[in-house]
């Protein structure tokens, strides 16, 4: 499973509609881990990867919209609950 495929069916409207929302997903982006179900490898975003997966799903803009928007490696619950939805487990790269 590819993690930009989820963001973008999950969270698409969510990014479009509420630039408070992208601040709240580059922050679970950036520097983050994600793995789905059993998969071993994790996929993750630089501060700047981050950045333009938003934009890009906006598209609108470029990556340094959403660079450094909000805090690193914090993932809300919200975000944390629907990405389980879809297989997706988390864990900051400390």
């Amino acid at each position: 499973m590819d993690l930009c495929e989820t963001i973008e069916a999950e969270f698409g409207s969510d990014l479009r509609s509420s630039k408070g929302f992208c601040v709240e997903m580059w922050s679970a982006l950036a520097n983050i881990q994600w793995y789905y179900k059993d998969d071993k490898e994790d996929q993750g975003f630089t501060f700047r990867e981050a950045g333009g997966v938003i934009a890009e799903i906006r598209d609108e803009g470029s990556y340094m919209d959403w660079y450094c928007s909000g805090p690193y490696a914090v993932v809300s619950e919200k975000i944390a609950e629907r990405m389980a939805k879809h297989g997706w487990t988390w864990k900051d790269y400390v």
